[in-house]
Formats: structure tokens, C-alpha cells, sequence
């Protein structure tokens, strides 16, 4: 969970998967990619009326110093940024969330299964007596759970795939992909991860939360 309270917030990131028509050649191309018809002061807003916000021309410059420099100890490829986040369009709308649900299920169990022994003997698995009966039911939840998630990153990734080739297939025209990573972990990024930078091009934002 995520709780916040002015600027406060868990450090969080997010990475975008971005087509464009081709690499762009200068700010002022890359402008004309995300901002046609906005001038150079315009100031973009974020979905969270509390976070900074930025002009034009300092999100432009960022972005395409970002492209011709890349982002150090960053995400850089599809499969690093894309596998290891959330995509709404795959993990809510595709089967792979019934793995995820009957995960959810085991976990639940195997939790409860945990308060009760901590309730019993105390914190610390060496502390728990390995005959009693529920302690024997934990470990085989635990190997239920390893089992299911094994199954449910498995789907996972045959579908994200699946949604990574169509998505390319429907915008054949864009060329060049990049992947790009902000958030609130690095300074003065609230406005490029929640401020729909991206919104005249094509791409795939992966939350990493």
C-alpha cells in the first residue's frame, strides 16, 4: 500500500516502454513527437494535484538527454522493465490473473497458518514444534504457494509476449523503442512518472510499486 501525505511518499518507480516514429534528432524533434502545438514554457501537470509540475522544455530536454546518454543503473530493455512490473492491459485482462488469484488464495492460507504457530510458540520458524500438525500444513502451503507462483509468472510471461508483439505489430510505423524509468526515488521525477508525458506516443507504462 501506498500512503502519502504531502510530498511524503513510498519510494516507487515506473518504467515506459515508448515508440517513437524514428530517434530523434534534437530537442526540437523530439518536441514536435511528444508536444506538438504546445510553446516551450507550457507547464504540464501530474494526476496528483500535490506534485511539481514541470514545463515543456525541461521535460523535453530530460527526455532526450535520457535517449542520447541512457539512464544509469536503470531499466533499459523491454524484458528488465516490462517482467518485472505491473501492465494494467495483462495482468487484469488476460487469464493470467486467475493464477494470480488462486496465488493470492494459498498466500492467504499460508499466512494464517503462520499467526497461529507465532501465536503458539513465538516468533522464528526454529521455534515452532515441526510435529504439530499445522506446522506440517505450512510447509506444504509453502510449497503449494512456490508452485502456483512459478505457474503464474510462467503464463505471465508467454502472455506479456503476446501483448509486446501486437503492440509493435499495430504500430509498425514506429521504429525506434526506448525504455525509459522515473519516479519518486529520484529527485525531481514526480512529473515524469504521473504526468502522462508519453501521451502523444505509443507506449506501455510497467509499475513498479
Amino acid at each position: 500500500m501506498k500512503m502519502r501525505n504531502g510530498f511524503v511518499s513510498n519510494s516507487s518507480s515506473s518504467s515506459f516502454m515508448v515508440l517513437f516514429p524514428h530517434k530523434p534528432k534534437n530537442i526540437d524533434d523530439l518536441k514536435n513527437m511528444m508536444f506538438k502545438g504546445f510553446q516551450w514554457e507550457e507547464v504540464i501537470t501530474s494526476n496528483f494535484e500535490d506534485l511539481p509540475t514541470s514545463t515543456v522544455k525541461k521535460i523535453v530536454e530530460k527526455v532526450f538527454n535520457d535517449i542520447r546518454n541512457g539512464q544509469q543503473n536503470r531499466n533499459s530493455t523491454y524484458r528488465s522493465a516490462c517482467y518485472g512490473g505491473y501492465i494494467k492491459e495483462v495482468d487484469e485482462n488476460t487469464f493470467v490473473s486467475l493464477y494470480k488469484h488462486r496465488e493470492q488464495e494459498i498466500y492467504s492460507k499460508e499466512c494464517q497458518l503462520c499467526h497461529k504457530l507465532v501465536a503458539r510458540y513465538g516468533d522464528g520458524v526454529e521455534k515452532w514444534n515441526k510435529k504439530d500438525p499445522e506446522y506440517k500444513d505450512w510447509k506444504l502451503v509453502g510449497k503449494q504457494y512456490r508452485k502456483a507462483y512459478r505457474e503464474y509468472r510462467k503464463c505471465r510471461n508467454v502472455e506479456l509476449k503476446k501483448f509486446y508483439k501486437n503492440f509493435r505489430s499495430i504500430y509498425k510505423y514506429h521504429k525506434y523503442l526506448k525504455v525509459f524509468e522515473y519516479g519518486d526515488r529520484y529527485a525531481g521525477e514526480y512529473i515524469f512518472e504521473h504526468g502522462y508525458i508519453f501521451r502523444n506516443l505509443p507506449y506501455v507504462k510497467a509499475s513498479h510499486h
